[in-house]
This record gives structure tokens, sequence and C-alpha cells, in this order.
């Protein structure tokens, strides 16, 4: 199931699974970090956006910077075309228009953007937990420095945890359909 809820820099449109929220993750706008909430009625998250400015995603050096793979993994969650040469400041604007339409990815857009979503995640773990590893080696770590390394490696493997939970789920799915195919009533 996926959740709606705005960046807290710019203001655009995120939408998550619902296991995410209360992460942190980086805006696929702006690229600043941001928490994920689920607002508690679709009342309170039209409430919510309609108090705060219109998304700023035109400002910044970003926006001229090559797209990102996180926003080339939105494209296909959206079912948005995909060109080459496009900005981080064009796609942020053409995964805002998709979401603010209201249009609901469909069931095979959701495997493949999330199979996407998992690859960039897996690959951010590792990269979390090396720099954790580096600082565990390093003599001069302070207490503070050894416990945001903690902190961070803890997010990853649950992150990792619940990648593979909807691993199994998908695969279990899979099975299942196979073997009703297999053995009809």
């Amino acid at each position: 199931m996926f959740a709606k809820c705005p960046c807290q820099h710019c203001n655009g449109h995120i939408e998550f699974d619902v296991s995410y929220a209360g992460m942190s993750v980086k805006c696929p706008h702006c690229f600043e970090p941001t928490r994920l909430f689920i607002p508690r009625t679709p009342l309170a998250q039209e409430a919510e956006l309609a108090t705060r400015h219109a998304p700023n995603i035109e400002t910044g050096a970003w926006v001229n910077d090559p797209m990102t793979e996180k926003q080339k993994a939105m494209f296909v969650l959206y079912g948005i075309a995909l060109k080459d040469g496009l900005t981080k400041g064009e796609a942020s604007k053409l995964i805002d228009n998709a979401i603010q339409s209201g249009i609901e990815p469909n069931k095979e857009n959701q495997l493949k953007g999330n199979e996407l979503f998992g690859k960039i995640r897996l690959n951010e773990i590792v990269g979390e937990i090396t720099e954790a590893i580096k600082i565990i080696g390093d003599e001069t770590a302070t207490i503070t420095k050894l416990k945001e390394a903690k902190k961070r490696v803890k997010i990853s493997v649950k992150s990792l945890t619940d990648i593979i939970d909807r691993r199994i789920e998908d695969k279990q799915a899979e099975n299942r359909e196979k073997w009703l195919d297999e053995h009809p009533l």
C-alpha cells in the first residue's frame, strides 16, 4: 500500500510504500533529507498540502544535474516515458505532475518500480555499512561518531530485512499463482 506526503523542504509530493513511514529519505525532487509520514486521513493530507506553498523545485544548482536512478525508478513506477538527457529539475516536474494527477501506478509498474528501488536501496545499504566499518576501524573516532554509525547500520539492517521480507512475499505470491494455474479447482 502506498501513501503520499510532502517534502519538508520543497513541498514536492512523495509517494512511498507505507512500510517506509517514519524513515528519513532524500526527496526525489530536491534531494534534501525529509521524513516520510502517513497523514491521518485523506482530508488531513489535503489540508496539509493546501496550507503549504506550492513546490519550489525550480531553484538550486541541482536542477541542471542529470536525473538520478531513483528518479528513473519513479518514471517506471508511474509509467512515464524515459527520455535521454533529462535533468533532475525536468524529471522532478514530471514526477510531481504524475503524483498530482492522482493516477495510481498499475501492479506491473509497481513491481518493476519496487524492484528498481530495492536495487538502489541495496547499493545504499552496502555503502552505509562500508562507511560504518571504516568508522569502527578508526582509532580516533569519537563516541558520538560511533553511535551515529551504529544508528545508520541499525536502520540499514532493518531496511534490508524489509526488502527481503517483501521479496519473500512476492515469491510466495508468484508460487501461489503458478500452483493455482497448474491445479485449477
